[in-house]
């Protein structure tokens, strides 16, 4: 690619290391329509910026309106006070490739290298489990499922 100064091929078993990988050694992160997995990196990218972990831009490629729900989603979570700020100022919305590449011009190169150093990363143990974790933030979807189970579990007990 034009401008491409360096090529890191972010590898291992981790999603959550893999992902901290590409959030540290990019200097934009632009999001074309997507699967799964596509949401998941994108939705840790913009958790990231909310929260103060991250400097990263984002870019989502809304191409024939793919993320006009999600869009919509992160409004109604900002009118009803969830989130502290306009999704705007999480995130820009393009809705072609070259409106991408133009907004990722306009970008500055960000400097020193990751943003969250190789020390922060740990793991931590949670109902028996390890579980991986940056600063101290476990991935979301894995606490929230591990405290539903756990809930789950009182509630059993509970009516025994």
């Amino acid at each position: 690619a034009a401008g491409l100064d360096e090529l890191i091929v972010v590898g291992g078993d981790d999603l959550c290391l893999r992902k901290q990988g590409l959030f540290d050694n990019g200097d934009v992160l632009v999001t074309l329509p997507g699967g799964v997995g596509t949401i998941d990196e994108l939705f840790d990218g913009i958790a990231g910026v909310h929260t103060g972990l991250s400097t990263l831009p984002i870019c989502i490629v809304n191409v024939n309106g793919y993320y006009d729900h999600m869009l919509a989603q992160l409004q109604r979570a900002v009118d009803e006070r969830l989130i502290r700020m306009p999704y705007a100022s999480l995130l820009h919305s393009v809705s072609t490739p070259a409106e991408a590449v133009e907004w990722c011009r306009r970008q500055k190169k960000r400097n020193g290298g990751p943003k969250v150093s190789s020390s922060a990363y740990g793991t931590a143990k949670l109902f028996g489990l390890e579980l991986n974790y940056v600063r101290g933030f476990l991935h979301g979807a894995t606490a929230g499922v591990l405290c539903a189970a756990a809930f789950a579990s009182i509630l059993r007990s509970s009516t025994k």
